[in-house]
């Protein structure tokens, strides 16, 4: 634990003796606003004297001193990775600074009101600052500019805070008042899907476009153009689906491994103990991944086995067959990623690099590009012809369980335990949140022309999203919660400069 004083010196803390373990010496003012890094290694401290110090703590010794600002600096906060500093003054700017070399990347004007707090959203490309006039900026510092101003406190807002999923911003203010603010893309969420009892486990599109979920509750949900949808059940959770690109046939995978063909007239069972569904582009054959850590594929015309496809060494939880069809590319347990030559059955080509469970694939239009996801949080992107080395992306939080190419070939979608859901440009290798659920995100397919992405989810819900974001377009909704007025008391130890780290 650190804290800061009007003595000029910084005391850290054991929070586990209670000992002070070091008292860092070096500002020339009172010392206003503290912040650990990251890696708990190194200490910001922020001060009267003008300047920032980035403390080493194993030494006790500053590793930077940041200068720059024009009058005394309140607040101070780390980008997520650890390589920046985001400070605000009494001169009415806050800087955006580079750890490693003590250099201002940005400065930002706070619209003549000093800037009292300070806060870095996960996604690690977008701050938020409290300023003197009451009023709350949202900043994309990626692309230099505002994206939200956000008015409603009376007096000088004091502090500022971010949720973990960076869509809620609170707010204290001299008013008395803390407020907190849902900040969400306009028109980002387009369509909302209700009627699963239970998490959404998979999500596909028809060959006429409709959407069809499944869900744990052993459901599948046809969707119709007037809104309703056409319910199949079952006694078991559904763990995949599957529909047909040239019939109406539609393929169903259930927790007891069983595969069902749900045609216009019968209900086929396939014993395969299925983890993963996908159709040949022609429709003619229905590849499945299985516990046995093999790939079977069927011949839907005779109902009968087309072969079985070995060589991972654990489950395969996921399938995608080229676009030509004529290769299937599966993906295991076992952390590999497998190209099967589907005229060439006992060839494979083995990619490893994920350090986790693969969890989802999709091929690029080209077929020269093939995209997987993990439980080691990263989507990788393989070049296929071995000209490049793969492409690693990173910026969810948990484990990625779906990712899916745009129809264009030059974006990715990807959903995440850590409830987002991103749409990546793998030409600059940059994500950008389009929604966010209220539980992990199970499942994603793209509509038809690239527009829209829909999503299934544990909470329930099929979202549909619009696949791009203006980072200009934010709606912004304020709910005041005043249970009560505080207290004096309450005021000077919650809202006042000074009573702790800004």
């Amino acid at each position: 634990m650190g804290g800061s004083s009007r003595d000029r010196t910084v005391q850290v803390w054991d929070t586990t003796t209670w000992q002070l373990t070091a008292r860092l010496v070096g500002h020339e003012g009172d010392v206003w606003g503290l912040r650990f890094a990251p890696d708990s290694l190194r200490l910001a401290s922020a001060s009267h004297d003008r300047s920032v110090i980035v403390w080493d703590l194993t030494t006790g010794r500053p590793e930077q001193r940041l200068t720059g600002h024009g009058d005394f600096v309140e607040a101070v906060a780390w980008s997520p990775d650890g390589t920046r500093l985001v400070t605000g003054s009494g001169d009415q700017t806050v800087r955006v600074w580079d750890v490693t070399t003590g250099e201002t990347r940005h400065v930002i004007g706070s619209q003549g009101a000093p800037v009292w707090s300070v806060a870095w959203a996960p996604d690690g490309r977008t701050i938020v600052f409290a300023t003197g006039d009451g009023s709350i900026h949202v900043w994309d510092v990626r692309r230099l500019r505002e994206v939200a101003e956000l008015r409603g406190h009376a007096q000088v807002a004091w502090s500022v805070a971010l949720s973990p999923d960076g869509r809620r911003v609170a707010s204290g203010s001299g008013d008395g008042t803390a407020r907190i603010w849902t900040i969400q893309p306009r028109g980002a969420e387009q369509q909302l899907l209700t009627g699963h009892e239970g998490p959404v486990t998979a999500v596909a599109l028809d060959r006429t476009a409709r959407i069809v979920t499944g869900g744990a509750d052993g459901t599948v949900r046809v969707r119709q153009p007037d809104g309703t949808a056409v319910v199949s059940r079952w006694s078991e959770p559904v763990v995949a689906l599957a529909c047909s690109p040239t019939a109406d046939t539609l393929a169903v995978a259930l927790r007891d491994g069983a595969v069902h063909l749900i045609g216009t007239n019968d209900d086929v069972r396939l014993d395969g103990e299925a983890e993963s569904l996908a159709w040949s582009p022609d429709g003619s054959r229905l590849a499945a991944g299985c516990k046995d850590n093999s790939v079977r594929v069927w011949d839907i015309h005779t109902r009968s086995s087309a072969g079985v496809l070995r060589g991972h060494a654990d489950w395969v939880g996921t399938l995608a067959w080229s676009p030509s069809g004529r290769y299937l590319a599966s993906g295991s347990d076992d952390r590999t990623v497998r190209v099967w030559d589907i005229e060439h059955p006992g060839d494979s080509t083995v990619h490893s690099g994920h350090q986790n469970y693969v969890d989802g694939l999709s091929w690029a239009p080209d077929e020269h590009r093939l995209a997987t996801c993990s439980a080691d949080w990263t989507i990788r992107v393989w070049d296929l012809t071995g000209t490049n080395r793969p492409l690693v992306l990173s910026g969810h939080e948990k484990r990625v369980r779906a990712v899916a190419w745009a129809p264009d070939g030059q974006r990715l979608a990807s959903c995440s335990d850590d409830r987002t859901v991103q749409v990546w440009d793998v030409n600059d290798n940059q994500g950008e949140v389009i929604g966010v659920h209220r539980d992990g995100v199970t499942s994603l397919v793209w509509l038809p022309g690239g527009a829209y992405v829909v999503t299934g989810s544990a909470d329930g819900t099929a979202r549909v999203w619009s696949g791009s974001i203006d980072p200009d377009e934010l709606t912004t909704q304020a709910r005041t919660r005043v249970f009560r007025a505080l207290t004096d008391d309450e005021r000077r130890t919650h809202l006042l400069p000074g009573s702790g780290n800004s």
